[in-house]
Protein backbone atom coordinates (compact mmCIF):
# COMPACT_ATOMS: atom_id res chain seq x y z
CA UNK A 1 0.00 0.00 0.00
CA UNK A 2 2.84 2.35 0.87
CA UNK A 3 4.49 1.57 -2.46
CA UNK A 4 1.29 2.47 -4.33
CA UNK A 5 1.00 5.72 -2.37
CA UNK A 6 4.61 6.58 -3.15
CA UNK A 7 4.13 5.94 -6.85
CA UNK A 8 0.99 8.05 -6.80
CA UNK A 9 2.83 10.94 -5.15
CA UNK A 10 5.72 10.72 -7.61
CA UNK A 11 3.36 10.67 -10.58
CA UNK A 12 1.38 13.59 -9.20
CA UNK A 13 4.59 15.57 -8.65
CA UNK A 14 5.74 14.90 -12.20
CA UNK A 15 2.40 16.10 -13.57
CA UNK A 16 2.48 19.23 -11.42
CA UNK A 17 6.07 19.90 -12.45
CA UNK A 18 5.20 19.58 -16.13
CA UNK A 19 2.31 22.00 -15.66
CA UNK A 20 4.25 24.45 -13.49
CA UNK A 21 4.80 28.06 -14.60
CA UNK A 22 8.52 27.31 -15.04
CA UNK A 23 7.81 24.36 -17.33
CA UNK A 24 5.26 26.37 -19.30
CA UNK A 25 7.77 29.19 -19.70
CA UNK A 26 10.46 26.80 -20.98
CA UNK A 27 8.01 25.32 -23.47
CA UNK A 28 7.00 28.79 -24.64
CA UNK A 29 10.65 29.82 -25.14
CA UNK A 30 11.36 26.60 -27.00
CA UNK A 31 8.38 27.19 -29.28
CA UNK A 32 9.54 30.76 -29.93
CA UNK A 33 13.03 29.54 -30.87
CA UNK A 34 11.55 26.92 -33.22
CA UNK A 35 9.26 29.50 -34.84
CA UNK A 36 12.02 32.07 -35.39
CA UNK A 37 14.41 29.45 -36.75
CA UNK A 38 11.69 28.32 -39.19
CA UNK A 39 11.21 31.93 -40.30
CA UNK A 40 14.93 32.26 -41.00
CA UNK A 41 14.92 29.00 -42.93
CA UNK A 42 12.01 30.21 -45.06
CA UNK A 43 13.94 33.35 -46.04
CA UNK A 44 17.07 31.54 -47.30
CA UNK A 45 15.47 29.51 -50.08
CA UNK A 46 17.62 31.32 -52.66
CA UNK A 47 20.81 30.39 -50.80
CA UNK A 48 22.63 27.09 -50.54
CA UNK A 49 21.67 25.51 -47.20
CA UNK A 50 24.66 23.91 -45.49
CA UNK A 51 23.20 22.59 -42.23
CA UNK A 52 20.80 23.36 -39.39
CA UNK A 53 21.93 22.36 -35.89
CA UNK A 54 19.45 22.12 -33.04
CA UNK A 55 21.88 22.38 -30.12
CA UNK A 56 19.21 21.72 -27.50
CA UNK A 57 17.95 18.58 -29.22
CA UNK A 58 21.47 17.23 -29.79
CA UNK A 59 22.47 17.86 -26.17
CA UNK A 60 19.27 16.23 -24.96
CA UNK A 61 20.27 13.04 -26.78
CA UNK A 62 23.19 12.84 -24.34
CA UNK A 63 21.08 13.76 -21.28
CA UNK A 64 22.56 17.25 -21.20
CA UNK A 65 20.08 20.06 -20.64
CA UNK A 66 20.72 23.44 -22.25
CA UNK A 67 18.44 26.33 -23.27
CA UNK A 68 16.92 26.14 -26.77
CA UNK A 69 19.35 27.14 -29.53
CA UNK A 70 19.23 26.50 -33.29
CA UNK A 71 22.05 27.43 -35.67
CA UNK A 72 21.36 27.85 -39.39
CA UNK A 73 24.32 27.88 -41.79
CA UNK A 74 23.82 28.82 -45.43
CA UNK A 75 25.99 29.94 -48.32
CA UNK A 76 26.36 32.30 -51.27
CA UNK A 77 29.32 31.31 -53.49
CA UNK A 78 29.60 34.80 -54.98
CA UNK A 79 29.71 36.55 -51.60
CA UNK A 80 32.14 33.97 -50.22
CA UNK A 81 34.52 34.15 -53.17
CA UNK A 82 34.66 37.95 -53.20
CA UNK A 83 35.63 38.09 -49.53
CA UNK A 84 38.04 35.13 -49.64
CA UNK A 85 39.91 36.82 -52.45
CA UNK A 86 40.83 39.50 -49.90
CA UNK A 87 41.90 37.06 -47.19
CA UNK A 88 41.82 33.28 -46.89
CA UNK A 89 41.20 33.56 -43.15
CA UNK A 90 37.76 35.09 -43.69
CA UNK A 91 36.60 31.56 -44.45
CA UNK A 92 36.54 30.99 -40.70
CA UNK A 93 33.58 33.41 -40.49
CA UNK A 94 31.83 32.16 -43.61
CA UNK A 95 29.36 31.11 -44.81
CA UNK A 96 26.39 32.93 -43.24
CA UNK A 97 25.47 31.91 -39.69
CA UNK A 98 22.28 32.78 -37.77
CA UNK A 99 21.70 31.57 -34.21
CA UNK A 100 18.23 31.64 -32.64
CA UNK A 101 18.55 31.06 -28.91
CA UNK A 102 17.06 31.56 -25.48
CA UNK A 103 18.88 32.75 -22.37
CA UNK A 104 16.03 31.27 -20.22
CA UNK A 105 14.39 34.71 -20.07
CA UNK A 106 13.87 35.78 -23.68
CA UNK A 107 14.40 34.61 -27.24
CA UNK A 108 17.03 36.35 -29.36
CA UNK A 109 18.63 36.09 -32.79
CA UNK A 110 22.39 36.53 -33.21
CA UNK A 111 24.34 36.43 -36.45
CA UNK A 112 27.82 36.98 -37.83
CA UNK A 113 27.56 40.62 -38.82
CA UNK A 114 29.41 42.64 -41.43
CA UNK A 115 30.84 44.70 -38.57
CA UNK A 116 32.23 41.55 -36.98
CA UNK A 117 33.98 40.44 -40.18
CA UNK A 118 35.18 43.98 -40.91
CA UNK A 119 36.83 44.36 -37.50
CA UNK A 120 38.22 40.84 -37.27
CA UNK A 121 39.76 40.86 -40.75
CA UNK A 122 40.55 44.55 -41.26
CA UNK A 123 38.33 45.10 -44.30
CA UNK A 124 36.97 48.31 -45.78
CA UNK A 125 33.22 48.56 -45.04
CA UNK A 126 32.19 48.73 -48.72
CA UNK A 127 33.61 45.23 -49.32
CA UNK A 128 30.84 43.85 -47.13
CA UNK A 129 27.89 45.50 -48.89
CA UNK A 130 26.78 42.30 -50.64
CA UNK A 131 27.25 40.31 -47.42
CA UNK A 132 25.07 42.77 -45.50
CA UNK A 133 22.37 42.71 -48.16
CA UNK A 134 22.23 38.91 -48.11
CA UNK A 135 22.10 38.76 -44.32
CA UNK A 136 19.31 41.34 -44.23
CA UNK A 137 17.33 39.08 -46.55
CA UNK A 138 17.77 36.14 -44.18
CA UNK A 139 16.54 38.26 -41.26
CA UNK A 140 13.60 39.87 -43.10
CA UNK A 141 10.91 38.26 -40.95
CA UNK A 142 12.75 38.63 -37.62
CA UNK A 143 11.38 41.51 -35.49
CA UNK A 144 13.95 44.19 -34.62
CA UNK A 145 13.44 43.64 -30.89
CA UNK A 146 14.54 40.03 -31.29
CA UNK A 147 17.95 40.91 -32.73
CA UNK A 148 20.66 40.51 -30.09
CA UNK A 149 22.85 43.58 -29.61
CA UNK A 150 26.29 42.01 -29.35
CA UNK A 151 29.07 44.04 -27.75
CA UNK A 152 31.98 43.89 -30.20
CA UNK A 153 34.09 46.53 -28.45
CA UNK A 154 36.59 43.86 -27.43
CA UNK A 155 37.00 42.62 -30.99
CA UNK A 156 40.28 43.33 -32.78
CA UNK A 157 42.17 42.12 -35.86
CA UNK A 158 42.38 38.29 -35.92
CA UNK A 159 40.78 38.14 -32.48
CA UNK A 160 40.50 34.59 -31.17
CA UNK A 161 42.01 32.98 -34.27
CA UNK A 162 44.42 30.09 -33.71
CA UNK A 163 46.47 29.57 -36.86
CA UNK A 164 48.93 26.69 -37.25
CA UNK A 165 50.97 25.54 -40.26
CA UNK A 166 50.44 21.94 -41.36
CA UNK A 167 53.29 19.58 -42.17
CA UNK A 168 51.10 17.87 -44.76
CA UNK A 169 49.66 18.84 -48.12
CA UNK A 170 46.14 20.24 -48.35
CA UNK A 171 44.26 17.01 -49.07
CA UNK A 172 46.15 14.96 -46.48
CA UNK A 173 45.65 17.66 -43.84
CA UNK A 174 41.88 17.49 -44.31
CA UNK A 175 41.86 13.70 -44.21
CA UNK A 176 44.02 13.59 -41.08
CA UNK A 177 41.70 16.04 -39.33
CA UNK A 178 38.64 14.00 -40.27
CA UNK A 179 40.27 10.76 -39.14
CA UNK A 180 41.38 12.05 -35.75
CA UNK A 181 38.12 13.87 -35.06
CA UNK A 182 35.94 10.90 -35.92
CA UNK A 183 38.07 8.61 -33.80
CA UNK A 184 36.87 10.56 -30.77
CA UNK A 185 33.93 9.15 -28.82
CA UNK A 186 30.58 10.86 -29.60
CA UNK A 187 32.07 12.92 -32.46
CA UNK A 188 29.65 13.93 -35.23
CA UNK A 189 30.51 15.30 -38.66
CA UNK A 190 28.11 17.94 -39.96
CA UNK A 191 29.46 19.33 -43.24
CA UNK A 192 32.40 20.37 -45.42
CA UNK A 193 32.26 23.73 -47.18
CA UNK A 194 34.65 23.65 -50.14
CA UNK A 195 34.99 27.34 -50.96
CA UNK A 196 37.29 26.70 -53.93
CA UNK A 197 34.78 24.31 -55.49
CA UNK A 198 31.93 26.77 -54.89
CA UNK A 199 33.92 29.55 -56.56
CA UNK A 200 34.82 27.39 -59.58
CA UNK A 201 31.12 26.90 -60.24
CA UNK A 202 30.83 30.64 -60.89
CA UNK A 203 34.19 30.83 -62.74
CA UNK A 204 35.91 32.58 -59.84
CA UNK A 205 39.49 31.36 -59.17
CA UNK A 206 40.42 30.70 -55.54
CA UNK A 207 43.24 28.89 -53.79
CA UNK A 208 42.29 25.66 -51.95
CA UNK A 209 40.12 26.58 -48.96
CA UNK A 210 37.74 24.29 -47.07
CA UNK A 211 35.79 24.72 -43.82
CA UNK A 212 35.19 21.60 -41.72
CA UNK A 213 32.16 21.49 -39.39
CA UNK A 214 31.83 18.90 -36.62
CA UNK A 215 31.13 18.53 -32.91
CA UNK A 216 30.24 16.41 -29.89
CA UNK A 217 26.67 16.60 -28.59
CA UNK A 218 27.57 16.07 -24.93
CA UNK A 219 30.72 18.22 -24.72
CA UNK A 220 29.31 21.02 -26.85
CA UNK A 221 26.12 21.03 -24.79
CA UNK A 222 28.00 21.26 -21.49
CA UNK A 223 30.09 24.13 -22.83
CA UNK A 224 26.97 26.01 -23.95
CA UNK A 225 24.89 25.31 -20.82
CA UNK A 226 25.04 28.88 -19.54
CA UNK A 227 26.67 30.42 -22.62
CA UNK A 228 24.29 29.85 -25.56
CA UNK A 229 25.92 32.56 -27.71
CA UNK A 230 28.93 30.27 -28.14
CA UNK A 231 26.72 28.34 -30.55
CA UNK A 232 27.41 31.07 -33.10
CA UNK A 233 31.22 30.95 -33.31
CA UNK A 234 32.51 28.03 -31.24
CA UNK A 235 29.92 25.25 -31.55
CA UNK A 236 29.79 23.37 -33.76
CA UNK A 237 33.58 23.38 -34.08
CA UNK A 238 34.94 24.93 -37.25
CA UNK A 239 38.38 24.27 -38.71
CA UNK A 240 39.49 26.13 -41.83
CA UNK A 241 42.11 24.44 -44.01
CA UNK A 242 43.68 26.65 -46.66
CA UNK A 243 46.69 26.92 -48.94
CA UNK A 244 48.65 30.16 -49.28
CA UNK A 245 50.23 31.56 -52.45
CA UNK A 246 53.56 29.85 -51.75
CA UNK A 247 51.90 26.45 -51.35
CA UNK A 248 52.00 26.38 -47.56
CA UNK A 249 49.04 24.70 -45.87
CA UNK A 250 47.47 26.14 -42.73
CA UNK A 251 44.64 25.38 -40.36
CA UNK A 252 42.73 28.04 -38.43
CA UNK A 253 40.04 27.72 -35.78
CA UNK A 254 38.28 29.77 -33.12
CA UNK A 255 39.59 29.86 -29.58
CA UNK A 256 36.61 28.95 -27.37
CA UNK A 257 37.96 30.86 -24.37
CA UNK A 258 38.41 34.05 -26.41
CA UNK A 259 34.75 33.97 -27.48
CA UNK A 260 33.52 33.13 -23.98
CA UNK A 261 35.42 36.21 -22.77
CA UNK A 262 34.12 38.34 -25.67
CA UNK A 263 30.44 37.53 -25.09
CA UNK A 264 30.33 36.72 -21.35
CA UNK A 265 33.56 38.15 -19.83
CA UNK A 266 34.24 34.72 -18.33
CA UNK A 267 34.96 31.12 -19.23
CA UNK A 268 34.07 27.86 -17.50
CA UNK A 269 36.26 24.91 -16.62
CA UNK A 270 34.39 22.79 -19.17
CA UNK A 271 35.07 25.36 -21.90
CA UNK A 272 38.74 25.56 -20.94
CA UNK A 273 39.10 21.77 -20.97
CA UNK A 274 37.33 21.47 -24.33
CA UNK A 275 39.48 24.21 -25.84
CA UNK A 276 42.76 22.65 -24.67
CA UNK A 277 41.68 19.22 -25.92
CA UNK A 278 40.79 20.55 -29.37
CA UNK A 279 44.11 22.36 -29.75
CA UNK A 280 46.03 19.19 -28.85
CA UNK A 281 43.92 17.14 -31.26
CA UNK A 282 44.35 19.51 -34.19
CA UNK A 283 48.12 19.85 -33.65
CA UNK A 284 48.46 16.08 -33.58
CA UNK A 285 46.59 15.75 -36.88
CA UNK A 286 48.90 18.10 -38.78
CA UNK A 287 52.28 17.12 -37.28
CA UNK A 288 54.10 14.26 -39.03
CA UNK A 289 55.92 12.96 -35.96
CA UNK A 290 52.63 12.89 -34.00
CA UNK A 291 50.63 11.03 -36.64
CA UNK A 292 53.39 8.44 -37.20
CA UNK A 293 53.54 7.47 -33.50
Amino acid sequence: MKLIQSLFLLTSFAILEACSPSSEKNTALSNQVDALASQVESEISTFKKITILDHHEMAEEEDVNIPPAILTIFSSPKVNATLLKKSQLIGLDLPFKVLVYSDTVRTKVAFTSAEFIQKRHGLAPYLLNDYSTAMEQALTSVPDDKIAKLDLSGLSAEYGIVKIKSEYDFTTTIQNLKDIVMSQEEAKWFADVDFQKEASEIDFPLLPNTLLLFGSNAQDGKSMADSPLLGLDAFCQKVLVFEDESGGVWIAFNDIIAFAELYYSRSSEVQQTTNASLIRTFKKAITISEVME
